[in-house]
């Protein structure tokens, strides 16, 4: 069976101030099942997640709300 494609999706994260505010963001989103990858720019939230298949919005914008950061959709 051939592996999954890979898909990058960029997301907006509101309050990423800090390099704790990354690492917050970038762990919780980065335990996510089929998540490879998470990019987290600080300041502007620009949040760069690739995943194996297609990733969920719905998960991953509840996961960021979870760790206290809002999430404000793909950019």
């Amino acid at each position: 069976m051939p592996d999954a494609a890979t898909t990058t999706a960029t997301y907006t994260v509101e309050g990423v101030g800090s390099a704790h505010c990354q690492s917050i963001v970038a762990k919780a989103i980065g335990g996510l099942d089929h998540v490879i990858s998470v990019d987290v720019e600080i300041g502007t939230g620009r949040t760069t997640v690739t995943t194996t298949g297609a990733p969920d919005d719905q998960l991953i914008a509840d996961t960021v709300d979870d760790a206290g950061y809002t999430f404000a959709g793909r950019a």
